[in-house]
């Protein structure tokens, strides 16, 4: 075999290579990258409030996640991108609540809605951030780098390896003569 062949060879591999650590890396980060709302309908007496319909809205995209409190008066969503949400809960007999809260990576965001007895027509709107800054049911770390904080990261020789490592839940390097990643 020539050395232009074994080059362009070697070439081919090494791109392959790196586009499936890429591919990797994305569908890693998509399944942890986002975050869940969760929380508990009460009255004002703190009486739970089953049944309740809950509507969550991502404000950027528009995309709506409906449920519906269970008998404990509690819901949850599965896991949501990161982003703002708005949260509209109905309940018989009950003014609407409103409130936002942002959704960030790898995090649990605790909504407590306080409903008030009422027409359903009356909205009580709660305004700035509605969830706790302590997590209290989720020991998980988790954080988001925006992209003037990803060219700032100081990556010896710009090496894409260090830079999964850095920034890639999961990732971590493997410390032998051929080096490389581990998911």
């Amino acid at each position: 075999m020539n050395t232009l062949n074994f080059k362009s060879l070697t070439r081919s591999v090494l791109a392959m290579t790196l586009l499936l650590i890429c591919i990797v890396g994305a569908q890693a980060q998509s399944s942890s990258g986002g975050g869940t709302i969760q929380g508990t309908v009460k009255d004002q007496s703190g009486a739970v409030l089953p049944g309740a319909k809950v509507k969550i809205t991502n404000t950027a995209t528009g995309l709506v996640q409906n449920t519906v409190t269970n008998d404990s008066g509690f819901y949850t969503t599965p896991s949501l991108t990161i982003g703002r949400y708005k949260i509209h809960v109905e309940a018989t007999g009950m003014k609407t609540w409103q409130g936002e809260v942002q959704v960030e990576t790898g995090r649990q965001s605790e909504v407590e809605s306080v409903m008030v007895i009422g027409q359903v027509g009356e909205v009580v709107q709660i305004e700035g951030n509605v969830a706790p800054l302590v997590t209290t049911t989720d020991p998980t770390e988790g954080a988001t780098l925006d992209s003037k904080r990803i060219k700032e990261l100081p990556i010896n020789g710009r090496n894409i390896n260090t830079l999964l490592e850095d920034v890639t839940p999961g990732v971590e390097a493997i410390n032998d003569v051929n080096g490389g990643v581990r998911i």
